[in-house]
């Protein structure tokens, strides 16, 4: 899933892709499809955030308006504009609120193409398939693969051709998380993607590999911010 977020209160330093990032009130945060941030320090407390998540192919529709295909292009970026901010903040009220569908598709696509621009004049340079070290690609589409199933550390390394410890290393700088916590983004997001289309969340939890409802609900919203149940009723 692509993720749009705004930063409403409190302050982080997130890390992701070998880059670190100091998030604060109105930053708006997106990140391609697992590539997720992680936090390195909390600044403040206490912090909040609004969030918006999209499938890659409805990005990159929504992206066409602003010069095209976007999803595969960045890894994550960290957005300062007021109106960008305020795009998502009425698209979260006004679906809180229960407003008609085509008044909130008109929001979200105003809102990705002004991402999309800022994301594209921001970052030019920038804005081209991403290099990426192929032991580490190799290791990803294993897990990718078979997101559903054990995928021993050893089957890792054996794939990618490295030492324990230098794959763990190099994965998390990259991809920005562990191998396991990569995985665990992956199944979430096939849940998130079955429940869209109404499959049961007990059903769910099998076809996404978890051994139980229990543990599927709890990391489900500990990725997510909403039990199974929850997300399945505003999908």
């Amino acid at each position: 899933m692509v993720q749009i977020h705004l930063v409403e209160a409190g302050a982080a330093r997130i890390w992701c892709c070998g880059r670190s990032h100091v998030v604060g009130p109105g930053d708006v945060v997106v990140n391609a499809p697992n590539h997720n941030p992680r936090i390195d320090q909390r600044l403040t407390p206490f912090a909040s955030t609004l969030r918006v998540y999209l499938a890659p192919c409805l990005f990159d529709s929504l992206t066409r308006p602003a010069g095209g295909p976007l999803s595969e292009a960045f890894t994550l970026e960290v957005i300062r504009d007021w109106r960008a901010a305020q795009l998502l903040k009425a698209l979260a009220q006004d679906i809180a609120e229960g407003e008609p569908g085509i008044l909130l598709e008109r929001e979200l696509g105003e809102l990705v193409e002004k991402a999309a621009r800022l994301l594209r004049t921001r970052n030019k340079a920038d804005l081209t398939p991403l290099a990426r070290r192929p032991e580490i690609e190799r290791a990803r589409h294993l897990l990718q693969e078979r997101f559903d199933q054990p995928v021993r550390l050893e089957e890792l390394t054996q794939a990618s051709g490295m030492s324990k410890f230098h794959l763990l290393r190099l994965f998390r700088d990259l991809v920005g998380k562990t191998p396991h916590a990569y995985q665990m983004h992956l199944r979430i997001a096939r849940a998130r993607e079955l429940l869209d289309r109404g499959v049961r969340s007990v059903d769910v939890a099998f076809m996404c590999g978890f051994t139980d409802q229990s543990h599927f609900s709890r990391c489900f919203k500990e990725i997510v911010g909403y039990t199974p149940g929850k997300f399945a009723r505003f999908a």
